[in-house]
């Protein structure tokens, strides 16, 4: 039962994930190959741990662990960089209205 409550959610979240976002086709090629890894990990789990043994880590819970929380680092730093160009942007844009909109004193 689990098995199929986790697809689903899965398959929820990559439908979502293309109706909301218009991405690049590798970016979606790549989304594809990830959300099938994942059902592939989700429906043979022992895959995880055959994975595991093989790179060193203990079980194949723990290897899923670690690539989440390293997936997770990677989106954080990936989002603060978008946040500082968005900033940048801002306030590149408000200084060209402010200029823009100056009036000589009377």
């Amino acid at each position: 039962m689990i098995r199929i409550i986790l697809i689903a959610s899965l398959l929820i979240t990559a439908l979502l994930y293309f109706k909301a976002f218009r991405t690049r086709a590798t970016d979606r090629a790549l989304t594809i190959a990830v959300f099938a890894l994942f059902v592939l990990f989700i429906l043979f789990p022992d895959t995880t741990t055959i994975i595991a043994h093989t790179v060193g880590v203990g079980r194949g819970a723990d290897l899923v662990f670690y690539l989440f929380i390293m997936g997770c680092s990677f989106f954080v730093v990936l989002l603060y960089g978008r946040l500082l160009a968005l900033e940048t942007k801002l306030t590149a844009l408000v200084r060209e209205i402010a200029i823009k909109d100056v009036q000589p004193p009377q």
